[in-house]
């Protein structure tokens, strides 16, 4: 059984109506168009070309990682799949992210 209690609380009902409207407005955007996505994310394998036009935020992810290794047979193997992180996985991660130093700053990469 669900309880409904009612809002006495001015400061309530006006938080309570202004999420009510912001809420729609935010998901919509002002112009209110929905954009599509820049990137199509499923759950499915990815080819090592798919993967190279991912976002670096998402690239490096544990399961995308995941799905590139399903994206072909021989690294079901694990000599062969190290040694693709070793020579593609690595360089590209150390060109594609950024180091942070340990007061926050960004430092150049090599």
């Amino acid at each position: 059984m669900v309880r409904v209690t009612r809002i006495t609380n001015s400061f309530a009902k006006a938080i309570l109506v202004a999420s009510c409207i912001a809420l729609p407005v935010a998901l919509v955007g002002c112009s209110g168009e929905t954009s599509q996505p820049v990137v199509q994310l499923d759950s499915g394998p990815l080819t090592v070309e798919q993967w190279k036009a991912l976002p670096a935020d998402i690239k490096f992810e544990g399961d995308t990682m995941d799905r590139l290794r399903m994206g072909d047979k021989k690294w079901e193997n694990e000599r062969l799949w190290q040694h693709f992180v070793k020579k593609v996985v690595i360089p590209a991660h150390q060109t594609e992210v950024p180091k942070v130093g340990r007061d926050g700053s960004i430092l150049a990469n090599k």
